[in-house]
């Protein structure tokens, strides 16, 4: 009888440990996600900031930029402004703005099928030694090449 007990209590902390570290993983994921993306809008990594965005958008954008020769990353940030919706350039230059670009993230809320993610997180950027901060929430989801942005709000 006490051998049964010490099996079910064994067997109940094993499957806490399991849940805990496989919730944890698209949070893993997702953290990597969000510091690929700061970091090529940091470095102005055109191919970088695409790669971390919603490929329905991406896909058919690169091949339209590939056969206009558009280099240029304020046209591809006009295109994307439905990703990017809470960076608002105003009348700041993208390159001012993502240069300086911080996330913060705060908080990250997984859906039940582990298929979507939304961050919580302060974005700042500094342009002209004024620095702008707002509370954002990023929204991703996992396809089959991965975790991607699908909006930011």
């Amino acid at each position: 009888m006490k051998r049964g007990i010490i099996k079910g209590v064994a067997l109940l902390m094993l499957t806490v440990l399991l849940v805990t570290s496989l919730s944890g993983c698209a949070n893993k994921e997702v953290k990597s996600l969000i510091g690929r993306f700061e970091s090529s809008c940091q470095n102005m990594d055109v191919d970088g900031i695409l790669d971390c965005c919603n490929p329905a958008i991406v896909s058919p954008l690169r091949g339209l930029l590939g056969i206009l020769g558009v280099k240029d990353l304020n046209g591809i940030i006009e295109n994307l402004s439905s990703i990017l919706g809470a960076i608002d350039f105003k009348d700041d230059s993208p390159e001012e703005v993502l240069k300086t670009l911080r996330i913060k993230p705060s908080k990250y809320v997984t859906n039940d099928a582990k298929d979507g993610c939304d961050v919580y997180a302060t974005l700042s950027y500094t342009v002209d030694g004024k620095t702008t901060e707002k509370s954002v929430r990023i929204t991703c989801a996992k396809g089959n090449d991965g975790w991607y942005i699908k909006g930011i709000r």
